[in-house]
């Protein structure tokens, strides 16, 4: 159903995307190896063309919000990223679906708008590279994710969580991530001490952005947020 809703465009199927961040092994995989994950493939809509299907009444930069956060979820979830080339700049196949029998000029790959979404190509870099630079974001067995992940209390609609490696094999101690899906900014309560922003609703980075939390902290509407503490 391509006007259907989901998560990022109005907070349904959180059970779902819970499963999904824990690595799918609750549901069909033995280990977060097994889970292939990802919002947007070759044989369907790009997930810009699927956004502006299913959510027509959300503005542009509305649109370009839920996108971010589909980011941030697939990056910082369990199991296997795949994204398809051109979705770091919001790919559009002119809404048509499985584009097999069609020509270029659909299927093509337009890179003038990758200069002109340039801040959102970064924003994947960011994430790409603070995966690979935290082994936490990787784990290997279902019985590391259950003893390194734990959910935490979070605004009706929203998810938060606290993430470590069992093994200590990681340069953090820990990350808490914070995903917002609705349009309203929330409230979040953080773990006790001080906590160093890397990914916020407009960059992702593998260094500290020079912004620490302690307490509450609010974030914007459609937004994920990663905050981390430091050995």
């Amino acid at each position: 159903q391509p006007a259907a809703t989901g998560f990022i465009q109005d907070g349904s199927q959180l059970a779902r995307v819970q499963a999904g961040i824990l690595g799918s092994i609750d549901s069909f995989a033995q280990s977060p190896q097994e889970s292939l994950n990802y919002v947007e493939c070759h044989d369907n809509h790009t997930l810009w063309d699927r956004l502006n299907l299913s959510a027509p009444q959300a503005s542009q930069a509305e649109r370009q919000q839920m996108a971010r956060l589909a980011a941030f979820l697939l990056f910082t979830s369990q199991g296997v990223p795949f994204f398809q080339s051109g979705q770091e700049f919001y790919r559009s196949k002119g809404g048509e679906d499985n584009t097999y029998n069609l020509p270029d000029a659909v299927n093509m790959i337009r890179w003038r708008e990758k200069q002109q979404h340039l801040e959102l190509v970064r924003y994947y870099q960011g994430l790409i590279q603070l995966r690979k630079a935290h082994p936490m974001f990787r784990l290997k067995t279902a019985t590391q994710v259950r003893s390194g992940l734990t959910w935490s209390q979070a605004p009706e609609g929203c998810l938060a969580y606290t993430l470590k490696h069992p093994g200590g094999e990681d340069s953090w101690t820990a990350a808490h991530l914070l995903i917002n899906p609705s349009a309203q900014k929330q409230t979040f309560t953080l773990p006790a001490g001080q906590w160093q922003l890397y990914v916020d609703g407009q960059q992702a980075s593998s260094q500290a952005m020079g912004k620490t939390y302690q307490g509450r902290v609010t974030i914007p509407g459609r937004c994920g947020w990663l905050l981390a503490q430091t050995r």
